[in-house]
């Protein structure tokens, strides 16, 4: 499939001529990674695939085109275990909470309106407005019990 012509191919790019920056073929090699992979994708591995097409692709190419994405709002930066980052896909995706396994480190996601419900209901007893959140529940998962 050709993505050059997805929304997300077409959001990155005119995000980075707003800026005078070219959408380059290392970019494009590691916004197809990214569309393609895991929903929570590692930083390191996305590393690795991209090494994998193109020997010449740096991982500070890699960082810095991440950030980029995440600055124009198609990823978002999530470091669940403090040591890797981690970067999830929102360009297709509603709020959601997340699992995260401290064996194995994989990644689910979870949503349940009575937790939002629950969530606001706090912040207005203290008269705080939520603007945005995130959950991660930390554990071990099913099949590393």
């Amino acid at each position: 499939m050709n993505m050059d012509n997805s929304p997300e191919f077409q959001l990155f790019d005119d995000y980075l001529r707003s800026r005078g920056m070219k959408f380059s073929k290392p970019r494009r090699i590691i916004l197809k990674l990214f569309l393609e992979g895991e929903d929570h994708k590692d930083i390191e591995k996305l590393v690795v695939e991209a090494k994998s097409i193109d020997s010449l692709i740096s991982r500070s190419t890699v960082y810095r085109t991440m950030n980029l994405l995440a600055d124009c709002g198609l990823a978002d930066e999530i470091n669940f275990s403090g040591d890797r980052k981690h970067f999830e896909n929102l360009s297709k995706k509603k709020h959601h909470d997340h699992f995260f396994c401290t064996k194995c480190s994989s990644v689910g996601e979870f949503h349940h309106p009575m937790i939002e419900k629950l969530q606001e209901e706090v912040a207005q007893t203290k008269g705080f407005q939520i603007t945005s959140h995130r959950m991660i529940l930390y554990g071990i998962c099913g099949n590393c019990k």
